[in-house]
């Protein structure tokens, strides 16, 4: 992969954790990773960016005050039948 864009093909599956003051998405490819990952209309700062290469993990962190994060509450409920 050199352009760095994942198909859905390859996208595994991404996991979020929440802290108190980032929030970090670690993604997890079927295939080796190359480029860069970034928040949307922010890939020009540093802060909202992050480039790996060669791994099936990779990983973004960002501050919840930092890269136009918006945080919003919601509550899902689910049935088990």
């Amino acid at each position: 992969m050199t352009s760095g864009y994942l198909s859905s093909h390859d996208l595994g599956k991404a996991e979020v954790e929440c802290g108190e003051d980032t929030i970090e998405v670690v993604f997890l490819t079927e295939s080796v990773f190359q480029g860069r990952i970034y928040v949307v209309g922010h890939s020009n700062d540093g802060r909202c960016v992050s480039r790996d290469t060669g791994r099936r993990t990779t990983s973004i962190t960002v501050r919840k005050d930092q890269c136009g994060v918006a945080i919003t509450r919601s509550v899902s409920l689910f049935h088990h039948c």
